[in-house]
C-alpha cells in the first residue's frame, strides 16, 4: 500500500496505470532484493510507459548508495541514468517535445479549496480524495521509517516518496 503515492499522476487512471502499480512494485521489489539486472531491465520497460519510473531510479541510487562501493555505484547508477535518458529522450524526439507542468505543487493545492467557485467541483472533490487516500498510506510509511530495526530499502522508499509527493 505505502508503495501507491509513487504512481499518483495529475489525471484521471488510464491502462498504463496499472502497468506502472505493477512495474514500479516489481521495481521496488529487486532494488530491496539486491537484484540489479532484474531492476535494470524492468526500468528499461518502465521508462518506455511513464516517465515517473526517474523516481524508480532515484530509488535504486538512494537505496543503493550505501550498499555498494563507491566506484561501482557510481558506474551502475551512471549506466542506469544513461538507459532511461535515452529512453526518455529518443521518446520525445520521436514523438515530438510536448510540454507540460511537471512541478504540480501549487496546482494540487489550489485543488484543495473546496469552496472556490472558481475551481470546478470534480477537481475540488478529486483533489480531497486523493489527500484521503493519501494519508493513511503516508502515515503508514513514516512510522515504519522511523521504527528502529526497519530496513535501509523502507527508509529509503520513504524518502523518495517524499521527493515524489512533494513535486
Amino acid at each position: 500500500a505505502a508503495l501507491l503515492p509513487f504512481t499518483f499522476t495529475n489525471s484521471w487512471p488510464v491502462p498504463g496505470t496499472y502497468l506502472e502499480l505493477a512495474l514500479f512494485s516489481l521495481g521496488c521489489l529487486s532494488i530491496a532484493s539486491r537484484r540489479d539486472a532484474w531492476f535494470a531491465a524492468i526500468l528499461i520497460v518502465a521508462a518506455f510507459n511513464r516517465e515517473t519510473s526517474a523516481f524508480l531510479l532515484l530509488l535504486w541510487v538512494v537505496a543503493r548508495a550505501r550498499e555498494l562501493p563507491w566506484l561501482t555505484w557510481c558506474i551502475k547508477g551512471a549506466t542506469l541514468g544513461a538507459a532511461w535518458l535515452a529512453i526518455f529522450g529518443g521518446l520525445r524526439w520521436f514523438y515530438g517535445l510536448k510540454s507540460y507542468k511537471v512541478i504540480v505543487f501549487g496546482q494540487n493545492l489550489d485543488y484543495l479549496r473546496f469552496f472556490d467557485a472558481s475551481i470546478e467541483p470534480r477537481l475540488r472533490i478529486f483533489g480531497w480524495f486523493w489527500l484521503a487516500m493519501l494519508a493513511v498510506p503516508a502515515i503508514l510509511a513514516i512510522r515504519g521509517a522511523l521504527r528502529p530495526g526497519t530496513p535501509p530499502f523502507a527508509r529509503s522508499a520513504a524518502v523518495v516518496g517524499l521527493v515524489f509527493v512533494a513535486t
